[in-house]
């Protein structure tokens, strides 16, 4: 499945998944098709039915994957950035609350700490030891107080 979906990939190691990447296939298609129904039918593509759709239709294949109901699977934006601004604005931490960072994790999260940090919110940051954090490293940060503990599931300066 993985060759078909990424043909690109036959003749080449690709290692960087920042901000654009190798789309799949059925990625292009669905995007081919959304074009397609914005230059046929401009009003219902732009009514937002068709992203509806596809939501639906996302969230009922991906409810088994992460073993929950489809209800449960929220799209967020169009960006990691928007992900991470909607999900910390969700858990809106209040003054004398904190939030739990990587020293090393993406930027975007420093900037999300400011803006808590002005708002009162006490940010903690884990201190990496050789590019590497240990779970202890995070316990030791987290108490009653804290509302998030925003970490990436790969650090991007080391992968």
């Amino acid at each position: 499945m993985f060759e078909a979906e990424f043909p690109q990939l036959r003749s080449m190691t690709y290692l960087d998944w920042a901000a654009v990447g190798v789309p799949p296939l059925r990625s292009i298609g669905a995007v081919r098709a959304y074009l397609d129904m914005l230059e046929r039918d401009p009003a219902s593509a732009a009514a937002g039915a068709a992203q509806a759709a596809a939501k639906q239709e996302a969230r009922a294949a991906l409810a088994p994957i992460l073993g929950c109901s489809p209800d449960r699977i929220v799209f967020t934006g169009t960006s990691t950035t928007s992900a991470v601004q909607v999900a910390v604005d969700a858990v809106s931490p209040s003054k004398g609350d904190n939030v739990v960072i990587a020293d090393m994790d993406f930027p975007l999260f420093y900037v999300e700490a400011k803006r808590l940090s002005s708002r009162g919110v006490e940010v903690r940051v884990a201190q990496n030891s050789d590019g590497d954090y240990e779970i202890d490293q995070f316990y030791e940060l987290i108490d009653r107080r804290t509302r998030a503990v925003m970490v990436s599931s790969v650090i991007g300066s080391t992968g």
